[in-house]
Order: structure tokens, then sequence, then C-alpha cells
């Protein structure tokens, strides 16, 4: 019943902006994307070793109305759907529904590749909770409210999807997020629930932003005995005076399944430097404890140098 009633409102919903367009004027809607491909480069691998392409169209109908797609594909494995939404904003009110991201921490494509860091933080890149991961997309309906430095996001999602679904069935899972701001700091609060007790993930997030310099950081944990897991990650990032397009950074994190007695533990060091508006080079080192694969550490592998080159043709 539950999927039925957020399914019509979806249709409901994106009926609004074809009547928007309909009553105003064609000529304010505005198109614009961007087309990236990641390559990977690891120690002891000649070449590039894998290769991620994203792409993303932003369609804005008027000043409330907007919808996006992003589709997401690594060549020979696998092609998904990333985003497809529609968003209504007004003021301090944004409704989006369709296929997300969602907004549990720092879940922003921009937040996640455009640092000097190439690889996704491990807590962020496994299932953590039964079938609950905090990067898993999702599709549902989203709103969120903000007065002055306080905001307050609530979604009801289906979390198992196929790779090119954009509207869920089964909406049984729970998003909460509230976030403040004083001054240049950012804490936010997260928890995602499903329709099982023990099925839960929450977390903290906090950035503190400086010239030149930004830390921020993320600690999670999933409830699912035996199966849950938990870590955290600490970013600190640091641009070089006179060398805007440079950035240097660190990273510390550790992450843990619940059945397993060890800790990986993970440093990085990066550096990422903007050539030119298409072409951004990353380069970085990785060294830790228990590196070696039975702990989930996707791509890490044992460690040592890591070269990534990010392509982007924007229009």
């Amino acid at each position: 019943m539950k999927g039925k009633i957020c399914i019509l409102l979806a249709v409901i919903f994106a009926q609004l902006p074809v009547q928007a367009v309909a009553q105003g004027n064609l000529s304010q809607a505005e198109i614009h994307g961007i087309f990236e491909s990641l390559n990977y480069a690891y120690r002891g691998q000649k070449g590039i070793a894998r290769q991620v392409q994203w792409n993303e169209y932003r369609l804005r109908f008027d000043d409330h109305f907007d919808s996006v797609f992003s589709d997401l594909q690594i060549p020979g494995i696998n092609s998904q759907t990333d985003e497809g939404y529609l968003r209504y904003q007004n003021g301090p009110v944004s409704i989006r529904a369709g296929r997300i991201r969602p907004t549990f921490g720092f879940a922003d494509w921009s937040e996640l590749v455009y640092n000097p860091i190439a690889l996704r933080p491990i807590v962020r890149a496994v299932a953590l909770s039964g079938s609950i991961g905090v990067s898993n997309q999702a599709s549902g309906p989203e709103i969120t409210l903000s007065h002055q430095n306080f905001q307050l996001q609530l979604a009801v999602l289906d979390t198992k999807l196929s790779d090119l679904q954009l509207i869920g069935e089964k909406h049984d899972h729970i998003m909460a997020r509230a976030q403040i701001t004083e001054g240049s700091t950012i804490v936010g609060l997260n928890l995602m629930s499903g329709a099982a007790k023990t099925d839960k993930v929450y977390g903290i997030d906090a950035r503190w932003t400086a010239p030149h310099l930004q830390i921020r950081g993320e600690l999670i944990r999933g409830e699912d005995n035996p199966n849950g897991g938990d870590g955290y990650y600490v970013d600190c990032f640091y641009r070089l005076p006179g060398f805007p397009r440079t950035q240097l950074a660190m990273r510390r994190e550790t992450f843990m399944v619940s059945h397993y007695d060890t800790r990986t533990v993970v440093n990085t060091l990066g550096i990422r430097h903007v050539v030119c508006p298409y072409l951004t080079l990353t380069l970085n080192y990785v060294w830790g404890d228990h590196l070696d694969g039975s702990s989930y550490v996707s791509g890490h592998g044992e460690g040592g140098w890591i070269f990534a080159p990010l392509v982007q043709i924007r229009f």
C-alpha cells in the first residue's frame, strides 16, 4: 500500500513542471551537463586498471522546477542509473522524487570525487546493516526544510533497485538528516532505518573550513547482528597559497565488521592538480593494516601508489 501511494505521489508530482512550463515561458528552460571519465592505475598493474564513466544532465524548467539525470558506467562490468529525479524548490522548502543518492553524510558526487583522495572511504563503500549501504542508490520522495542555520531532511525510500530502475516498488526505509551550521562549522546527524528493528545505520559528520584548509569526517555504524559494521574517516585538505589549482590531502580511516576480530586501518596521502578545465591529475600513496581484500577494502589492494586522472567535458 505504501509503495502504491509513493508511486501515485511521484506521478502527480511529475505533472507539476509540465503545467508550470505550459503556463510560463518556455524560453526560461535551460539544460546543462557534464561528461566525466575517472581512470585508476594501481601499483603492480600496467596502464589503466579501472575506468568509471559518469554523465549528468540538468534541465531547469523555471525558477522552481528542475530535473536531474545521471548514469554511471564501468566498461565491461556494469552500467546503471546514478540519479534520476524531479525537484521543486521554493525558499526554505525543497522536494524531490525519483532515484536519488540518500543525503546521508557526504554523499554528493562532488564531495566524493572532487578532492585529492582517489578512492571512496571504506565505510561508505559497503553494506553496514543488511542491505543498507549509505552510498546505495534509492528511490522515493524526499523533503528538505531550512530555517536560518538549521536544515532537516526526511525521505521514504526503496533501497533495492535494479540498475536502471527510477521508481521504487517497496518504500520500506526511512532516512532522516538534521544539520546545523555555526560559523565555519557544519555538523550533521543521520539515520537510515528499514522494516526490521535491527536494520538501521546511523552516523555523524562534521566539516570545518578556513582559508586554504578544510577538515571533515564521518563516523558511521550499522546494526544488524552479526553482520553489522562500523567505521570512521577524517580528511584534511590544504590548498597551497599562490597555487589555487593544487591541493594536498591526508586521510585516516578505519573499518570493522562485527563478526571479524580485526580492524582495517588505512592511511592515504594525496595531491591533486587541475591542469586545465578538462583534465585533473590525482596521485595517492596508501598504507595501513589488514589491506588484504578479506577486510572489504575494495580498490585499495595492498596499498602503494594510485594514479587517477579525471577527464571532464561540460556544456
